[in-house]
C-alpha cells in the first residue's frame, strides 16, 4: 500500500511540475521581449551525446516549485 502512495504521489508531482512550466512558458512568452524569452523556454541539451538531458528553464522551474510544493503540503 505504501508503494501505491509513492506511486500516486510521484505522477501528481509531474503532473503539478508540467502545468506550472507551461505556466512559466506562457508568462514568459507575453511578458518578456522575444530575445529573451526564446532562451528561456527553448530546450538545452547538457551532457555528452549518449548521456544528454535536455530541458528548458521554464520547465525546470516548474519542477522546482513543484517539488516545493509537494514537500510544503507532505509536511501539513
Amino acid at each position: 500500500m505504501k508503494a501505491f502512495k509513492i506511486l500516486i504521489g510521484v505522477i501528481i508531482f509531474f503532473i503539478l511540475a508540467a502545468i506550472i512550466g507551461f505556466g512559466f512558458e506562457w508568462l514568459f512568452t507575453h511578458v518578456l521581449p522575444s530575445n529573451i524569452y526564446s532562451t528561456l523556454i527553448a530546450s538545452h541539451t547538457v551532457g555528452i551525446r549518449p548521456l544528454s538531458i535536455s530541458a528548458s528553464i521554464s520547465g525546470v522551474l516548474g519542477m522546482v516549485c513543484a517539488y516545493g510544493l509537494c514537500t510544503y503540503t507532505i509536511k501539513l
